[in-house]
This record gives C-alpha cells, structure tokens and sequence, in this order.
C-alpha cells in the first residue's frame, strides 16, 4: 500500500509548528536554571523539597516524603517543677556542624546530612533550650524513647541513650563542658546528678526536682522545697521552705510562717540573719547587693547587705522603684 506523502509532509511541518514554542520554552528554563538555579528566591521549601543556604549559597536540599515536612523544632519535656532554661528563641535549631540538620518528616525525626546527601539516622525528639548546651551538646531522645547527650560539633554521642530522662538546670546550660551537671532518672524514677562522661555526682534522690547546683539538690513535695546534698541528706530539714533563692553565696529562704531567714550557701551553721513577719506579710526584693524588706503596705522596714553581711541603717537614702520587684524562683 503506497503511502501519501502530500498528506504526511505538511502534516510534520504542521507539528514542527506547534512543538517549535514548548522546545523554546524548554531550553530557555534550561538555560535560567542553569544560571540561576532552581530556586533563585532563596525560598526555604518548593513544594516537595527543603532548600538549606548559607551566605546565599546553597549547602544541600532535602526531598521530602510527607506533606508535613520542615526543619524540626525541639521538644521540651521537662516538668514545670523544675528550673531549666527558658529561651526567647522559638526558631529551629536550623543546619549544625558541616552541614546537618533535623527535619521533622511527617512521623520522623530524621538527622540528614545536605552535603552527603544520606540519612543519618531517626529519632524522637531532641531539645537545646533554645541555645544547645554548652555551645555544643543537645538531649537526643531516640526512637525506643531513652535519652542521651549529642554533640552536634562531632555528631556522636557524648552520652548514650541510655537514661529515661536528661535534664540541664538553667543555671548550668552556658556553661564549659567540664562543668556541666545533669539531672538523669533512671527506669525506677530515681534521679541522680552526673557529668558529661556519665559519672554520678549524687546518691538517688526520689520526688520532684526543683532544681541543683554544684553543691545542693532541691526538690518540692507537698507545696514545699526540701534541700538535699549530694550524699542524699536533707538540709534544714525543720523549715518549711516556700521559696528559696541563692544570691552569691548567701541563701535566702522563705518559710511558711513568712519569714525570711538568710544563711551561708555550706548551710553548716544557723541562719545569720532572720527578719520575723509578725503578721505584716513582708517580702524582698534585692537591689544593689542589698535585701531590701517591705510590709504590706510598701513599707521598708530594713535593708540588709547582702555583701558585707552588715545590716544597713533603714534611713539611707530611698530605693529606687525597681525594688517594688519581688525576687521569687518559681516565676522562673
């Protein structure tokens, strides 16, 4: 059967036609992403895929496999109780170390490295406080849900997931890694203080922690706070602590009865100092190193040095207004 070319040919020319525009459209977004690349805005996510810079220059992008897809926020567990770190920061912890990020992909955590292009590794939850731990080392929950301590410097673990919990105070996040002390629970719901190599710095200590330092463990059961050292033994064991602050190296303790009772931080000998409510409701607020003590009514009753440990004579000069402010833990 013979073919008709005088239909066949202007039938192709016809098509040459159409497709010539589409093949032109095609080789100039060629050409524009090949001089711009395939997102010249710099925008964080195209549909299905995260897009990573620095200095506006592209580090890596990752495709993801869910709708709910993004750069993973932390996740803070730990119980209003107790006195960690509260940052302003509300941005996630974004790339670390030489190029790695977690992306929260839909029910997965994942650890991605953009530059090698490979999944790390999956996980919970992981939370810095908004600032990462000492500089560097973040709580890292994995899948099973225990907890250990990553450093996102090297990308290992410094502690392994071990621990049914891991806390950092507030008072120990900025500091030097050899410095840092964490609260740990273990599967029984005992806590303990350790240092970064895993070391227990204290005996267990049950009930609620509060908060701890380098010397001293606090814990709130029943509405009040028990000061217990490192070898498991309770301080001041007779008050009734309803609040509690550590200035320097002076202890301010707030009692049932409204007391105010001020001691030395080894809590080795009495109160040096006492000021009694006397059903006047007083409070304190600390200004310039000194206690400054106030009735019901706004009052000043007596200011206190803080620094010298010398009472200060209560017709010096007024106090500025800041001292309205009081100083309480629990609003931390």
């Amino acid at each position: 059967m013979k073919t008709n070319n005088r239909l066949v040919l202007p039938l192709i020319v016809i098509l040459l036609i159409i497709s010539l525009p589409f093949t032109a459209v095609g080789l100039g977004n060629k050409i524009y992403l090949t001089i711009r690349g395939d997102n010249p805005e710099h925008l964080h996510k195209i549909d299905n895929k995260l897009y990573y810079y620095l200095n506006n220059k592209l580090i890596g992008t990752y495709e993801c496999q869910n709708a709910q897809c993004d750069s993973a926020f932390e996740n803070i567990d730990d119980s209003n109780d107790f006195s960690y770190y509260k940052s302003d920061n509300e941005e996630p912890m974004g790339v670390f170390g030489d190029g790695y990020v977690f992306i929260q992909d839909g029910e997965e955590l994942v650890l991605y490295s953009l530059k090698n292009k490979i999944k790390i590794g999956t996980f919970k939850s992981y939370k810095n406080y908004g600032i990462n731990i000492a500089d560097s080392y973040i709580v890292l929950q994995n899948e099973d849900g225990k907890y250990g301590l990553f450093d996102t410097e090297s990308v290992i673990y410094k502690l392994q997931n071990i621990y049914s919990y891991i806390g950092v105070s507030k008072d120990m996040i900025t500091r030097l890694p050899e410095e840092i002390r964490l609260i740990v629970r273990d599967d029984g719901g005992n806590y303990t203080i350790i240092d970064v190599e895993g070391n227990a710095l204290s005996t267990n200590i049950s009930g609620n922690i509060n908060n701890y330092d380098d010397n001293f463990i606090y814990t709130v059961k029943d509405d009040f706070y028990h000061i217990y050292n490192y070898s498991g033994e309770e301080m001041l064991k007779s008050i009734k602590i309803t609040k509690y602050e550590l200035y320097n190296e002076i202890l301010i303790i707030t009692n049932k009865d409204g007391d105010i009772l001020i001691y030395n931080y080894d809590l080795n000998l009495d109160s040096i100092k006492t000021f009694k409510n006397n059903n006047k409701n007083i409070t304190y607020s600390i200004v310039d190193e000194n206690l400054v003590i106030k009735d019901d009514t706004d009052n000043i009753i007596e200011r206190y040095s803080l620094n010298d440990e010398k009472s200060v004579d209560t017709n010096d000069e007024p106090i500025p207004d800041e001292a309205d402010d009081i100083i309480d833990t629990d609003e931390e």
